[in-house]
């Protein structure tokens, strides 16, 4: 998959993109300089990313005539988000996005690949055995304990 379509996207994007939703507003860490000029709207309505989704789609609309579709991309970058630590979750970690987009209909195939690629993945890093459930979008969850992993369709 890395060889298809690994990208890399800013860690910022304007406010104005992160809270087009609305119910992500508590999420965003905003950011502005220590010596900011008050006269000076150009970099001060930005705010770190809370997950790869933003990032994507922007860089789909800005790619699209150069990208070839079906697009398959892997992504790993630090994400943050500005809630409360707690147990299992963090204001700064590494997502990992794994998306197959197409113009019109998608393949159900394409589904079908990425429970393969996590389960290649996750048995390959050799982690203790503990449990991880990754959900895989409308279609699979991969249960991983150690180097056993099991796919299940709900």
């Amino acid at each position: 998959m890395s060889r298809n379509g690994s990208i890399e996207t800013p860690s910022v994007e304007p406010l104005s993109v992160l809270t087009a939703k609305g119910e992500t507003s508590n999420e965003v860490y905003a950011l502005r300089r220590l010596q900011e000029d008050a006269d000076d709207a150009s970099d001060s309505r930005i705010g770190l990313h809370f997950d790869l989704a933003v990032p994507f789609a922007r860089y789909t609309a800005q790619h699209f005539n150069e990208l070839v579709f079906p697009f398959k991309r892997c992504q790993m970058q630090r994400v943050w988000r500005g809630e409360r630590a707690q147990d299992g979750r963090f204001r700064e970690f590494t997502q990992c996005d794994i998306d197959v987009i197409n113009v019109g209909r998608l393949p159900l195939h394409f589904d079908a690949e990425l429970p393969r690629l996590i389960h290649e993945v996750m048995t390959s890093l050799d982690l203790p055995a503990r449990a991880l459930d990754i959900k895989t979008g409308r279609s699979f969850r991969v249960s991983v304990r150690g180097s056993e992993s099991v796919i299940h369709r709900p």
